[in-house]
């Protein structure tokens, strides 16, 4: 906005407004602003930061309030060739001191698996349902001819059981997490199982 009120023409193409913004200068919020002509982003020599340090104020503060207090420890001014840091004030840290803390240990990383116990089980659970499924479904199969099966629908029966057959096999690729890609994609595989699964059986018995 500034530039474009200090164009030489009412009316001005793009290059006018940025060969004018490059001319321009003005002081913002962060100091004195102006443009490297070169490059177009702000000239280093506009620039201007503070560090400041914020730490409790102990004699303000009690054991149900805590107030906190500020100061400038340094002032970075940009120059044509590098910054230029001014130390004003000592940093102080967390516990009060002036020496930088040491750095924080290494987190103990502990990845949690199923249990060999928790993973038989789930493979016992898993296959006897696999297993009846697959036995009931050649049951209902070879007997399709017979009058109760019929009564039943062989349709209907195997729907069932192919939805349960799904629900069931969804237990197993949770017992599995031997690798990082392995338990990915178990992780994917099992909702989807179950969900197939659950819908091709209900949508079964509500039909």
């Amino acid at each position: 906005g500034i530039a474009a009120c200090q164009t030489e023409n009412d009316y001005f193409s793009p290059i006018e407004l940025h060969r004018q913004i490059l001319q321009t200068s003005f002081t913002g919020a962060s100091g004195p602003v102006s443009f490297d002509p070169s490059t177009g982003t702000r000239s280093v020599e506009s620039l201007q930061f503070a560090v400041y340090n914020i730490f409790m104020d102990e004699d303000n503060s009690d054991d149900d309030f805590v107030a906190f207090q500020s100061r400038v420890v340094a002032i970075i001014e940009g120059k044509a060739d590098a910054a230029e840091v001014n130390i004003l004030n000592a940093f102080i840290y967390n516990d009060g001191g002036k020496v930088p803390p040491s750095d924080l240990p290494p987190l103990d990383h502990r990845q949690l698996e199923l249990s060999t116990g928790v993973k038989a089980l789930g493979w016992i659970i898993g296959g006897s349902v696999v297993f009846s499924t697959l036995y009931l479904g050649y049951f209902v199969w070879a007997h399709r001819n017979k009058t109760d099966i019929r009564a039943a629908q062989p349709l209907f029966l195997g729907m069932l059981l192919f939805g349960t057959f799904l629900m069931g096999i969804s237990i197993i690729p949770m017992t599995i997490q031997d690798t990082r890609d392995q338990s990915t994609l178990t992780c994917m595989m099992t909702p989807w199982l179950f969900m197939m699964g659950f819908s091709i059986a209900f949508s079964a018995l509500f039909t």
